[in-house]
């Protein structure tokens, strides 16, 4: 019983990685189709080891602009917070952000325990802050 559980999530992991490749491809054909995005400092972005993107949000487009930027091999790795009330409605909208790494937060009062989490995720190294254009 033990191996038949074992498989299956392993099945489950190998079909969520295989969703994720195939959702940043579809979504960086998009943006490419769609927007003329410029790409910026990508020697700033370290080759390894936590790394947090933070942006000042125009739109809601925004993450899925951001996302299509990203190298794939950053894009696998990357987790995203998204507004509990408007992504996590129903069972098919949460297995979409379970797929795509997506994690719920309250915009409106946003728990301690995301803070935290974040801080035990980046550990006690200190954060460098990268300004863009605009600063």
């Amino acid at each position: 019983m033990v191996a038949v559980v074992e498989v299956a999530e392993g099945l489950a992991v190998a079909a969520g990685r295989a969703g994720r490749q195939a959702l940043h491809a579809l979504n960086r054909l998009a943006m490419r189709a769609y927007f003329r995005y410029r790409i910026t400092g990508a020697d700033e972005v370290p080759a390894g080891g936590p790394l947090i993107v933070a942006s000042n949000h125009v739109s809601d487009i925004d993450p899925l602009v951001l996302a299509a930027a990203l190298p794939r091999r950053i894009s696998a790795e990357t987790w995203w917070a998204g507004d509990a009330a408007r992504l996590f409605y129903s069972r098919a909208s949460r297995l979409f952000c379970r797929i795509a790494h997506v994690f719920p937060i309250d915009e409106i009062d946003p728990q301690p325990q995301i803070v935290a989490m974040v801080h035990d995720t980046l550990g006690p190294q200190p954060l460098e802050n990268i300004n863009g254009a605009n600063g």
